[in-house]
């Protein structure tokens, strides 16, 4: 969640599953797949709104309807800034969430059925800009706070199927209330009188024939809508609507169009949707006609815009729309596509023409057998080669695809490549009579032509089948066999064979590309493909949509019904000739079998009665019986619980009326008021209460209270002891140690309550606890005396304070002793949070007037601000450790401040007066509920004595104070961080770094720590935004703040300009990204361009072993790239001498530094002996490494293997080239990603790094060398190491003297152990940690 409170995120209360009730009310509203769709959303790591894997988990439609990734399409078109506010009003399931979260800063989205909440909840749990809400539109409040809000599929149940607007302008007027000026509310609904309800599908509601087009008559719980009708509501709510149409649907959108530009600049491609017939929601649908015909008749009519079948309205409040640009004509979307192959298409006019934007909507995969196109290219106007043979003879249809198979043939000829999409709807024949290309997404390695012509006839003869009526082809009953005539058109034989063929690739195609089924193999995806594929080529004509419409199934029925009525009539005759003539048992044996015959016949004619009668049938019936037994079950569960609502009220207004209550009452009035607890007055009035207490007990028993059931695993020997003072309120006491019951972990540890004299039985209750000590004052020692009391029983070397009124969380108390047992740390304060999950402390900042300041109070703890490890000024008395000996240096708590408040922020003074630090650790959490020991008002009570005692804090720490911030919100962002380091540097790469993953992130990882041992602040900004665990939360326990997220990055700059020192952008292709803003928001900031390594020359040195001028000229460009920002940063730092000198050269007035590899000290053996083989470890995402190999392959390792026949060799890396697997020699074994080296270092006899070509310091050779295991490398290796050949490794300059190296460090134990030692020292000395520090300390201003 972004730092941001809406006015809807201040109310509510969060549920343990994460989502925030603001107003149940009552809607159990649900699909039957809710429980099944949050186990997945738990259990799944990668719930991206592109992850296409998510839909082949869905078991049923229900399931896969709600996980498919097209849900959001309906939205994925619209320009939603990144630091734009959202509202979605009816978040479902969280489909259309988990898109808007990833691309918006802040997503307030609202449910009203608790069940489907806590799934949406679930599927946008990593987002942290996202909350979800329990409630209605109603309780959204009426204040501008919104720039945009998403509407989906809600419209039309708001006024519960009234044709009265008045709800519905109510609604929209409502959410415009919310709107910010100039925000947009964007809103999917279906059109009542869409294209697809003309044509006859059930209406979606209803399920009724043409329900919503004869408005509703019968009785509806929801109501759609014409263009017309909703224009006006919109205009009545004070909204400024305009009108996008949807395809199939606004459900599982496939193109989102504006449809009068379309009609007026390109009608070809607002006619030719690839979407129809449109999808029937529940019953099938009479045939009655082809929806797609009828649509390109609307278009043609000028109607598009009026009969689409979803309407997407764009309505801006005092200004027009600001989501869909005016350029914009068009998107459109793949559907049921893998991720890697999911594509999306802009039409944009671009002057006087449309283009195309063509790219992919997911993520790339490198497993991807089939290349896609992504790209701009023109709209061409013109009649498609598919549409073309409608109009044709069968002869001419054949002349066409002759030209077509002609035009083939010529395009594969001049590219030089098999054009897998030049199939005849993807070909405009232009006024010219050329045939041009269009929306060729496909390429297919390996693919030859004539599988192209295969296909393209398929799906030719397909389409064109739908397109003409059955008549057309005499002697034709089946698809197949239009397939058989046309085929020898292009060459294929007349038998049809051919047909089989193209089905078995056409099925491996779609398996590829397509998301299979809920366990399906591969294979058993393309069987099912092939089988669909194989009963649309065996379907007859007739029942095409073009054949046997509706009117000609009734005759038919018609028909059978007279057949059946003279069937009847003669076997009735037959009956009554029978019973005159025959008699006997033979007779009355003709006669039941002629009677069960004619019985036959009826239930004949009334089947088929019935058939006819059921495309007139409404499901009403069926609706009003399952309201009907909701209404029951809701009615039963409201008389259950007004029932017991009724007991507790009686009990309660008898204990009320009691005069022990009434005495009571007046007696806390009184006390708390005169004697607060902890006051000499109030221990003076401890006997009476407690006398009191009997009176009460005497004249009204209270029921007796079942025993408490906790057992706390008490040690003898405790490392911790926690300490939980206590004064009533027993219920808030339970809760507390039931909590502390669940700690996990193996950490010995004790607990002593201190009842401090409480007013009721917690005393007694105490006693029925297993484990715990308790130390029972005789008289009320307020808080600061009873903490005390108990630190003076404890037996730990680490003490605990806990509030009675804090939960503590499972894991809170490791992270707590970890911190405090690091050397100089005195205490150490957990994350405290509200039970609604809102943030309630992150450490606490105190002021130089000693006021506070509790950190991030009422935000999202997955702030990035609140989320690392820092030194606060105090910690929150709620949840701290204290070293004991720190405690016993002190004196405990000071009692100047009895009974309470001002005692933690003391004490946290105290402490660093012994030299030690305070911190705040976010990993230890715990939930306050603040207020609950001595409430929230100042002016009275225990809570009075914050005034009183904030004076005497700043008369003793007066000069101390004095190094405080000034108070006032704008000095909290930098006094939050200030004991973290006064000065701040600013470090931005690619991703958190991943040390175990690649050398880059290892240096990476060793600047972040380094910085913080210079004792700098840092912050660091990972360019992909993603909170990359576990080491985003290792970077926190370092004191590193990650800025993750999308959180506004100038704002948090801006907020610490005065205090940071520095900036460090890395790498040449994510330094161009912020330079910029780095300039405009921090001026006169030094910026460090940390190269990682010089980009174009490793890319240069790739294209001169390649010979490729492409790579030539990427090089090119990232040299220019690289040299402008360079000539523009104050200071460039590049990994080695050799780069710093060739720089220079180029750049003579830049200042150059050196900041090369880190590498931290192993163990270096003594001798080679149990060592065996080579090692080669780096990724494959690094074309050099996968390069090298080859090389080692194909020319070294077999010059090694005649004199060392079958020696092992062992490589690490993620993800090879598969065809380098395949590849290797038997003897060399792929290991892929190994989390820890060590063991094949210490088993290696040797590390091999054959490159050929890259640049900067290789990071897996130093680490290599460190853990004392030779390395035989090429120059390229050794480049800037300072490497000495055959003293500190060996240096070969071809494939020979590779081989040499190797064989030389196998055979000779003396010079393995001397090259080991040598470089092991030598990788220390340069690249040690120490030099390190020197080095970066040496960079920075």
């Amino acid at each position: 969640m972004t730092g941001e409170i809406t006015p809807l995120r201040a109310i509510g209360e969060r549920d343990a599953e994460g989502w925030v009730l603001v107003r149940n009310a009552g809607s159990t509203y649900d699909d039957g797949v809710e429980d099944a769709l949050y186990e997945m959303f738990t259990r799944e790591d990668d719930l991206r709104s592109t992850n296409s894997r998510l839909r082949s988990l869905g078991d049923g439609a229900a399931q896969q309807f709600q996980l498919d990734a097209a849900r959001a399409n309906i939205v994925r078109g619209l320009t939603i800034a990144p630091d734009a506010r959202v509202l979605e009003i009816g978040a479902g399931c969280g489909a259309i969430t988990r898109y808007l979260g990833e691309r918006a800063a802040l997503v307030d989205a609202v449910e009203p059925a608790p069940r489907r909440a806590r799934v949406a909840r679930a599927r946008t749990r990593d987002l942290p800009g996202v909350e979800v809400f329990v409630g209605e539109h109603s309780d959204v409040p009426a204040v501008p706070t919104y720039d945009v809000i998403v509407v989906v599929g809600v419209l039309e149940y708001v006024g519960g199927g009234s044709a009265d607007p008045e709800a519905y302008v109510e609604f929209l007027s409502h959410l415009g209330r919310c709107l910010r000026p100039g925000g947009t509310l964007a809103l999917a609904i279906e059109n009542k009188i869409g294209v697809k309800y003309l044509v006859g599908a059930p209406e979606d509601h209803t399920d009724v024939v043409f329900d919503s087009i004869e408005g509703y008559p019968g009785v509806t719980h929801a109501r759609t809508f014409s263009r017309h009708e909703l224009e006006a509501l919109f205009v009545a709510a004070g909204l400024e609507p305009s009108v996008r149409i949807a395809f199939p649907d606004y459900k599982l959108t496939r193109a989102v169009m504006d449809a009068e530009a379309l009609e007026r600049d390109a009608p070809q491609l607002l006619a030719n949707l690839p979407s129809f017939p449109s999808a029937d929601l529940r019953s099938s649908r009479p045939r009655l006609a082809d929806e797609a015909r009828v649509w390109r008749t609307l278009v043609d009519a000028g109607l598009a815009a009026e009969t689409g079948n979803s309407f997407l309205v764009l309505a801006g409040k005092g200004a027009p729309q600001q989501l869909w640009p005016q350029e914009l004509a068009a998107v459109y979307y793949s559907r049921s596509r893998r991720e890697h192959y999911s594509l999306g298409k802009r039409v944009i006019r671009d002057g006087d023409e449309l283009v195309v934007d063509r790219a992919r909507v997911g993520e790339a995969s490198d497993d991807a057998l089939i290349d896609i196109t992504e790209g701009r290219e023109r709209v061409i106007q013109g009649v498609t080669v598919q549409e073309a043979a409608t109009g044709l003879t069968t002869v001419g249809v054949a002349v066409l695809l002759a030209q077509w198979r002609e035009a083939l043939e010529r395009h594969a000829a001049e590219s030089g490549a098999t054009p897998f999409d030049f199939v005849p709807n993807n070909l405009v024949m232009t006024p010219a009579g050329v045939l041009e290309p269009i929306d060729q997404e496909w390429t297919a390695p390996g693919w030859g032509l004539e599988r192209v012509v295969r296909r393209g006839i398929l799906w030719f003869v397909a389409q064109l089948a739908r397109d003409v009526p059955p008549d057309r082809w005499e002697g034709c009953e089946v698809v197949r066999d239009v397939a058989r005539l046309l085929g020898p058109a292009v060459g294929l034989d007349a038998t049809g064979l051919w047909i089989d063929v193209a089905i078995a690739e056409e099925a491996e195609f779609l398996a590829e590309v397509g998301v299979p089924q809920q366990g399906e193999g591969s294979a058993e995806h393309a069987q099912r493909i092939a089988a669909d594929l194989t009963q649309m080529v065996d379907g007859p004509l007739s029942e095409l949509p073009l054949g046997e419409r509706l009117p000609g199934v009734l005759e038919r029925v018609r028909g059978y019904l007279a057949t059946a009525e003279e069937s009847t009539a003669h076997l009735s005759g037959e009956v009554e000739r029978l019973s005159v003539e025959i008699d006997g048992a033979l007779e009355r044996e003709r006669l039941a079998l002629a009677q069960a015959e004619l019985a036959n016949h009826w239930s004949v004619e009334a089947a088929l009665g019935a058939r006819v009668a059921q495309e007139k049938t409404r499901s009403a019936e069926t609706m009003q019986s399952v309201l009907a037994e909701r209404f029951a079950a809701a009615e039963a569960r409201y008389v259950h619980v007004q029932a017991q609502a009724g007991d507790l009220q009686t009990s309660l207004d008898g204990i009320r009326r009691s005069r022990a209550f009434r005495v009571i009452g007046l007696y806390y009035r009184l006390v708390e008021k005169a004697a607060p607890s902890g006051s000499g007055r109030r221990r003076a009035y401890g006997g009476t209460l407690r006398s009191l207490v009997g009176v009460a007990r005497r004249l009204r028993p209270l029921p007796e209270v079942p025993p408490v059931v906790i057992s706390i695993p008490a040690s003898e020997a405790p490392l911790v002891s926690i300490v939980i003072p206590v004064h009533g309120k027993w219920e808030y006491t339970e809760r507390c140690l039931q909590a502390v019951a669940a700690t996990e972990g193996d950490i010995a540890y004790e607990v002593i309550v201190v009842d401090d004299a409480s007013p009721d039985d917690t005393l007694e209750r105490l006693g029925q606890v297993r484990g715990i000590r308790v130390v029972a004052l005789e008289q009320n020692a307020g808080f600061v005396g009873a903490c005390n009391a108990g630190i003076e029983a404890t037996r730990g070397e680490l003490v605990v304070l806990l509030n009675n009124d804090t939960r503590v969380t499972p894991g809170w108390l490791a992270p707590l002793v970890e911190t405090v047992s690091e050397p100089g740390v005195g205490l150490v304060g957990s994350q405290l949070q509200y039970p609604d999950g809102r943030l309630q402390e992150a450490g606490g900042i105190v002021f130089s007037d000693g006021s506070g300041w509790n950190y991030g109070k009422f935000e999202d703890p997955g702030i990035p601000a609140y989320t690392f490890r820092r030194d606060v000024d105090y910690c929150s008395g709620a949840s701290i450790i204290i070293r004991k000996s720190a405690l016993d240096a002190l004196g405990n708590l000071d009692t100047r401040y009895a009974p309470a408040y001002y005692d933690d922020t003391d004490l946290a003074f105290g402490i660093r007066e012994l030299g030690m630090r305070v911190v705040y650790e976010p990993r230890s959490v715990v939930v306050h509920d603040e207020g609950v020991s001595h409430g929230t008002d100042e002016t009275s009570g225990i809570k009075a004595y914050q005034a009183v005692n904030k004076e005497k804090f700043v008369e003793k720490w007066r000069d101390r104070l004095a190094e405080q911030c000034e108070p006032g919100a704008l000095n909290v962002p930098y006094a939050a961080r200030r004991g973290n380091g006064s000065r701040i540097v600013v470090v931005i790469d690619h991703y958190v770094p991943r040390p175990d993953e690649d050398s880059g992130s290892v240096r990476m990882m060793g600047m972040l720590r380094t910085l913080r041992e210079l004792g700098y602040g840092v912050l660091f900004v990972p360019d992909n935004r993603h909170r990359s665990e576990p080491w985003t939360g290792i970077l926190g326990e370092m004191g590193v703040e990650v800025f993750y997220g999308h959180g506004d990055l100038p704002g948090r700059l801006s907020q610490l300009a005065e205090h940071i020192h520095a900036v460090i952008v890395s790498r040449v292709t994510v330094a161009w990204n912020h330079v910029f803003t780095l300039r405009s928001v921090l001026p006169g900031v030094p910026l460090i361009f940390d190269t990682v390594d010089l980009h174009f020359l490793r890319e240069e040195r790739a294209a001169e072993l390649a010979g490729a001028e492409s790579l030539s000229a990427r090089a090119e460009t990232l040299k220019s790239l690289e040299l402008a920002i360079a000539s523009t940063s104050d200071t460039t730092v590049v990994v080695s001498p050799y780069e710093q000198k060739l720089l220079q050269s180029i750049l003579p007035d830049t200042d150059v530094k050196v900041l090369p590899n880190i590498h931290y000290p192993e163990a270096v053996p003594s001798s080679a002996e149990e060592r065996a083989g080579l090692l080669f470890v780096g990724s494959f995402a690094h074309q050099p490494n996968a390069d090298g190999l080859r090389w080692f392959f194909s020319q070294v390792l077999p010059l090694i293997e005649e004199r060392l026949p079958g020696i092992p060799v062992n490589v690490v890396g993620r993800d090879p080239d598969q065809d380098l697997v395949a590849e290797a020699p038997a003897n060399v074994v792929f290991h892929g990603w190994v989390k820890d080296l060590g063991p094949l270092y210490d088993a290696a006899r040797i590390a091999i790094a054959p490159l050929r070509y890259g640049a900067g310091v290789k990071g897996k050779i130093g680490e290599a060398l460190a853990y004392g295991v030779p390395v035989v490398m090429t120059p390229i290796g050794a480049e800037g190491m300072s490497i000495e050949h055959e003293a500190t490794a060996w240096v070969a300059d071809d494939a020979q003297a590779f081989a040499d190296g190797v064989v030389a460090l196998v055979t000779d134990d003396e010079l393995w152990s001397q090259m080991s030692k040598a470089g092991a020292q030598h990788i220390d000395s340069i690249f040690g940690p120490d030099r390190f520090a020197e080095m970066l300390a040496e960079i920075l201003p």
